[in-house]
């Protein structure tokens, strides 16, 4: 005879295994795989692109690391700077604004108060110290007359600069308003940073809420949805495609907006507005190099390619031409794709320069069709100091393969150690036009800055791009993206020009000396 509780102790004596199983699998991965738990919950949760490119310091997955992580997330703008960060370069103050002091809503004194809204370069993403940042720069420069507030943001696109002004930068009530924006704008996005802001938690589902929650509290949940992700190979794909490389976070015509109700909000005000034409490096194509890193590594596995094992075709190789300067990390503690890719390559030929060229050369002369082998061989030749037969062999490469980018920057480079500094130029510039280049993603974003400029003669142009250009370019960045310390200097010396000049009256000039 069936007796009352009987269904329920039939029910626990059936779920207890399952509980303790389950149990043992979710203490044995929190105890064992924290660094990768923390890495895994960015990859499958609602955690924003930057906040999860700043976490994970323990996880010995490095594809991108950051010793401090400036920033939280924010149900509105996806992310914004940490309050009250105390670590160099990043103290910020309680309403997370970069600077060494407190600066509050209300106005304390008559000073001129410019706000920035602006990005990585801004912010100080390469720089050790705050005091070594251009609006740190610009303020010593300037002196007491003016009060700089620095509401930079890294990752920053003008969508969500826009946001952060009219929610919350405009409380400031600045005399100037100068935007240092477009370098994250164009650059390859599946996601649109419209429907990014539109997906935060601010407009989460309960389903979605629901789902956050798990990822956050249940590690085995984390594991089993990273494994499904894995197997579709939606989350861990390292090489997006030319095609979800064109598309941009902020479409252009999105970009006009925001740009234009910015500078409606400013004049609205009062206000001055300063518009910073970015400075981006000459003839080094970022993507070049980042792209054979993505299709070299994924992120938490084992390398897939490298050096030339016994039965890997020539092809897996990573070719570039890394001893120049162009292309050495200048800031390795950040670990930069850049800088492990060009250890990964000078590991895979060290002491084995002289095997690698006989290698090559067997292939070469027997004919071979392959543009990777002519040039891996170039590399190789040029690492052995034979630049003419170097050159040779890359001019041959882009003869194979005339739409292949890094051929054309190697051809470049090497022509410029010939002291061929024309056809050097012609070649590089050809990388340029193929690649995904910072310089050729921000061309259209910064015509139509131009274009806005032109249109509004309250606004004050600083085409700090022109001046970097008549300069030693290579020595003024920390990397494809951002001035270094010599950079920061420039910039802030063709603020202050600008600057001085809007506020005696005198034509607005954004010239600056090259350090």
């Amino acid at each position: 005879m069936k007796r009352p509780g009987d269904g329920l102790k039939l029910f626990i004596t059936v779920l207890l295994p399952f509980v303790v199983v389950f149990g043992a699998v979710e203490l044995a991965i929190r105890a064992t795989s924290a660094g990768h738990l923390a890495f895994y919950r960015t990859v499958v949760g609602r955690v924003p692109p930057h906040i999860a490119i700043f976490q994970n310091p323990a996880s010995r997955i490095r594809k991108f690391q950051f010793p401090v992580n400036p920033h939280t997330a924010d149900p509105f703008l996806a992310w914004r700077n940490r309050d009250n960060l105390r670590q160099e370069p990043y103290l910020t103050t309680s309403h997370g604004i970069y600077s060494p002091h407190e600066i509050g809503y209300a106005r304390s004194g008559k000073a001129y108060r410019l706000l920035i809204l602006g990005d990585s370069s801004t912010a100080g993403l390469g720089i050790d110290r705050q005091a070594d940042t251009w609006p740190q720069i610009l303020q010593r420069l300037l002196g007491n007359s003016v009060e700089i507030v620095n509401a930079a943001v890294i990752g920053y696109s003008t969508e969500q600069a826009r946001v952060a002004l009219l929610r919350e930068y405009y409380k400031y009530k600045p005399d100037g308003v100068l935007l240092y924006l477009g370098n994250n704008d164009g650059f390859g996005s599946t996601v649109p940073d419209r429907r990014l802001l539109d997906a935060t938690q601010a407009g989460e589902s309960f389903v979605g809420r629901v789902d956050n929650w798990l990822v956050e509290h249940w590690a085995t949940y984390v594991f089993l949805k990273a494994g499904a992700k894995y197997f579709s190979q939606t989350a861990f794909g390292t090489d997006l495609g030319d095609e979800a490389l064109r598309l941009a976070r902020v479409p252009l015509d999105e970009f006009h907006d925001n740009i234009a109700a910015m500078v409606r909000w400013a004049t609205g005000e009062g206000a001055d507005i300063f518009i910073v034409l970015p400075p981006v490096p000459l003839e080094y194509p970022p993507r070049i190099l980042e792209y054979d890193f993505r299709r070299a590594y994924e992120p938490g596995f084992h390398k897939r390619n490298g050096c030339l094992e016994p039965g890997r075709p020539s092809g897996d190789l990573l070719p570039a031409l890394l001893d120049t300067d162009i292309t050495a990390p200048r800031y390795p503690k950040y670990d930069l794709p850049i800088g492990r890719y060009a250890a990964q390559v000078v590991r895979c030929f060290d002491g084995h320069i002289d095997e690698q060229r006989q290698h090559f050369s067997k292939l070469v002369e027997s004919g071979a069709s392959d543009p990777d082998i002519h040039n891996n061989y170039g590399y190789v030749l040029a690492r052995s100091g034979d630049a003419r037969g170097a050159l040779k062999a890359f001019l041959r490469a882009i003869e194979l393969a005339p739409n292949v980018p890094h051929f054309h920057y190697n051809a470049g480079l090497t022509y410029r150690r010939l002291g061929e500094e024309a056809k050097a130029v012609e070649q590089l510039q050809a990388a340029i036009d193929l690649d995904f280049t910072s310089a050729r993603i921000q061309s259209p974003y910064v015509a139509e800055l131009k274009k806005i400029a032109g249109g509004e003669s309250r606004i004050v142009l600083i085409d700090a791009a022109a001046v970097f250009r008549g300069c030693d370019n290579e020595g003024l960045f920390a990397d494809h993206v951002h001035p270094n310390e010599k950079g920061q200097a420039l910039v802030a010396r063709i603020v202050a020009r600008a600057v001085t000049g809007r506020r005696s009256g005198a034509p607005a000039e954004s010239g600056g000396q090259c350090p």
